[in-house]
């Protein structure tokens, strides 16, 4: 069926090709030079109609069998993990190095990965929505793709937008005075193949290069379709535009893509907090892109009227079109015109502004726009911590289970308690220099800075409430070792194994415990506490390997839990 699909294609357009030649040569009365001129736009009309039809069905259902499994693991690999604090407050996503598989890809290209078999595109990052806005879809679909579905685009490619190529072409030549290739529309199908494989246009794209990017995006985007409709049922393909079109620029990072993060940057809340209105400005953003930050005067110039124009025009036109309420459409458009007199400025809770400005002043402006930098300001070490206990819970595939961390702690009291704990280590190595091993150094800011070989001990603070949730965290090596000793770990699953920890940590009462018999002098060979799990050799350390019934002194017993 697929080779007679294929032969039926090319002989379809081979007739076509010679019905458009015997037609214009044989009609009569027509000069020459209107033959030669009406030839080229027969043939490209013959072209558009298998390309819509015979070619897009079939490339579509041929193609999904295969592509649809690398759609939906590209679309695991781009979901990013928020964080937020015990507040319900957004603190920002975590790294991509930290969220997700091996394959992770940074290069900006595609890459061929796992001995050719496998073409990773360039990553993306972004927050899944749990909701698709309905007014965000609407005028996404009224302004990019407004005939989805329909005989117009049946399978992924728009009738309309490819017809229009020459005649695009033609205008903006005769506009730049030199050829210039037309732009058609580009359907949502097209567009979602552009995230993908990283096609973005560019001003400085040659005719060589659209075309090239256009027979791609031809060449996937009835695949797409197929794989995200099913029998007319877009909800997947509106799940897949909520989430992965870019939406902002200029991030101090790489761009937003889809609704619920972008929403969070541009509003500073949820997506399902969003009104129409602002639902409006985010779906007039596809291919007009927010530009978050200021920069030089010519650049703050652009920004503004940008952003005055998706707003006023592109979104105002959503609010006239597909408001039918006339209450509604007023109160809209007033909405709008409020959002177009200010900058599109990004924007954190008001109390992370505060913390970022004290410990980060530098990266204020873009840590608000960039929920990675925010997250790295905010949480530096607990984002490992938090990764590292998913794992203990899920093993290596807990992106299956986790969408966002709502952590048990007060992210701008945590970071004052890590500047605190950094002000005492450097204390504590200016009091006991001569004591400290030579190749360590407690000043762990002052090691960082200084690019010292000398490397900080694995040193961590952790602190609990009575309900036995963690309300401060220190790590000053960011390698999660409180949650485990990498021995105890599945090799497989990534899980940890409770019964594999070879580890004792103690706890802060038996240590007390023992300072306070070391103080008081009682801890003497004379006052030995019993171990019945001592070791064979190395008596003074906290291996329990051995069977042996031996006293011992309490600062090794209680110091290494081991006592019951």
């Amino acid at each position: 069926y697929i080779a007679r699909s294929i032969e039926l294609v090319v002989r379809l357009f081979l007739v076509s090709v010679r019905f458009c030649l015997r037609l214009t040569e044989y009609i009569p009365r027509i000069p020459t030079s209107l033959r030669l001129i009406a030839l080229p736009f027969a043939l490209y009309f013959v072209f558009t109609l298998v390309l819509v039809y015979p070619f897009a069905y079939i490339r579509g259902w041929t193609g999904q069998a295969w592509y649809s499994e690398k759609l939906r693991y590209a679309e695991e690999r781009w979901q990013a993990t928020a964080l937020y604090d015990r507040h319900g407050n957004f603190a920002g996503t975590f790294d991509p190095r930290l969220d997700s598989k091996m394959d992770v890809n940074y290069t900006g290209k595609p890459i061929v990965l796992d001995n050719e078999n496998y073409i990773a595109a360039p990553d993306h990052k972004s927050i899944p929505v749990q909701t698709v806005p309905e007014h965000y879809w609407n005028c996404v679909r009224y302004h990019e793709d407004r005939y989805i579905g329909s005989w117009v685009n049946p399978f992924g490619i728009d009738l309309y937008g490819v017809l229009k190529i020459p005649y695009s072409t033609l205008k903006r030549s005769i506009e730049a005075k030199k050829l210039r290739m037309g732009v058609g529309g580009s359907t949502l199908s097209m567009q979602l193949v552009r995230a993908n494989f990283k096609l973005i246009p560019s001003r400085d794209e040659g005719i060589s290069g659209k075309l090239s990017r256009k027979f791609v995006e031809w060449w996937h985007a009835p695949v797409v379709y197929r794989s995200l409709t099913s029998q007319g049922n877009l909800e997947m393909m509106q799940r897949w535009v909520s989430d992965h079109l870019p939406l902002a620029q200029r991030t101090g990072g790489p761009p937003l893509y889809g609704v619920e993060q972008t929403s969070r940057v541009v509003f500073g809340k949820p997506a399902k907090d969003m009104t129409i209105a602002e639902q409006f400005v985010l779906a007039a953003a596809v291919n007009h892109p927010i530009i978050l930050l200021k920069g030089g005067k010519n650049l703050n110039r652009i920004r503004v009227g940008a952003w005055q124009r998706l707003t006023l025009e592109r979104a105002h036109a959503c609010a006239v079109n597909l408001v039918k309420d006339g209450t509604q459409q007023i109160s809209t458009i007033e909405d709008l015109d409020q959002i177009a007199s200010g900058p599109p400025d990004p924007k954190a809770t008001p109390h992370f502004d505060t913390t970022i400005e004290a410990f980060a002043p530098r990266h204020l402006e873009r840590a608000r726009a960039n929920p990675f930098l925010r997250a790295h300001i905010l949480a530096p070490a607990v984002r490992y911590g938090a990764r590292k206990e998913m794992e203990n819970i899920y093993g290596y595939a807990w992106r299956q289970y986790v969408r966002g961390v709502n952590l048990t702690l007060n992210l701008s009291d945590n970071l004052r308690f890590r500047h605190r704990v950094e002000k005492a280590l450097a204390k504590l190595q200016t009091r006991y220099a001569s004591r400290i091993n030579p190749d360590f150094y407690l000043d762990v800011k002052k090691s960082k800075a200084s690019q010292s070989d000398k490397v900080a001990p694995d040193i961590v603070i952790v602190a609990a409430n009575e309900k036995g949730q963690i309300v401060r965290y220190y790590d000053a090596g960011y390698n999660a070792s409180y949650y485990g000793s990498w021995k105890a770990f599945n090799r497989e699953s990534g899980g940890y194994v409770r019964e594999k920890e070879s580890r004792a940590i103690a706890s802060v009462g038996k240590i007390l415990a023992a300072i306070a018999l070391a103080n008081q002098g009682s801890d003497t060979l004379n006052t030995l506490y019993l171990d019945r799990s001592a070791p064979e050799r190395g008596l003074e350390t906290c291996r329990r390997r051995g069977k042996l019934r031996r006293g011992r002194k309490a600062e090794i017993v209680f110091a290494c839990s081991l006592s019951p």
